[in-house]
């Protein structure tokens, strides 16, 4: 009796040892796992924020250029800002890796028609106005061009200001930009025009 009761206590005890190694070993696994994904998790994570925000630098700033045309500023030299309007463009942005997003061209009215009803900055006789491209790659080629009274003449412009008339009145000025992926091809990355007045008093 006594050998027979004693087998089935060592059984038990098998069975026992059994249960006891497969919870530990439960125990010590999930517990592994668990410190573990909470070590992946962040890293994971900023390692997505990273790419995410590599893929929007890439975007928007591949070649300098961002999703639309970038708008310039523009003033007087007594430091009056202008208002500028957004004129006719077409535009596409390139990532770093060279490949051209898909392309755009917008068209809109006249640059007199655009004008009517704008805000016209008041300049003195023969003033400087100045224009610049912030927190972007400048254009390659900038030239403006003035319209009164339904005519129109290039006016001459450098390092990007040029000069009012000396002629008291309403003046409209397109300033047209191109920005060139290939300046030796002449391969544009975008062109856009922008319409500003000016009051010459």
């Amino acid at each position: 009796m006594h050998s027979v009761r004693g087998r089935r206590l060592w059984s038990g005890g098998h069975i026992w040892g059994h249960i006891r190694d497969y919870v530990r070993d439960y125990v010590r696994d999930h517990i592994r796992d668990l410190i573990c994904g909470l070590v992946r998790g962040p890293i994971l994570a900023a390692a997505l924020l990273l790419v995410s925000g590599c893929a929007r630098s890439e975007a928007s700033s591949g070649n300098g250029l961002g999703s639309e045309p970038p708008l310039p500023a523009v003033r007087t030299a007594a430091d009056t800002a202008i208002t500028v309007i957004q004129g006719s463009y077409c535009w596409s942005s390139t990532g770093k890796s060279g490949k051209t997003g898909q392309g755009v061209c917008v068209d809109y009215a006249s640059p007199s028609e655009m004008a009517q009803g704008k805000p016209a900055a008041a300049a003195s006789p023969g003033e400087k106005i100045t224009f610049r491209f912030d927190n972007v790659k400048p254009p390659t080629e900038t030239t403006v061009t003035l319209f009164k009274d339904g005519r129109s003449e290039q006016v001459a412009a450098a390092d990007g200001s040029f000069e009012v008339p000396h002629e008291p009145g309403t003046y409209v000025y397109d300033l047209f930009a191109i920005w060139l992926k290939d300046p030796e091809k002449r391969i544009s990355a975008g062109t856009s025009s922008y319409v500003f007045s000016v009051r010459v008093e």
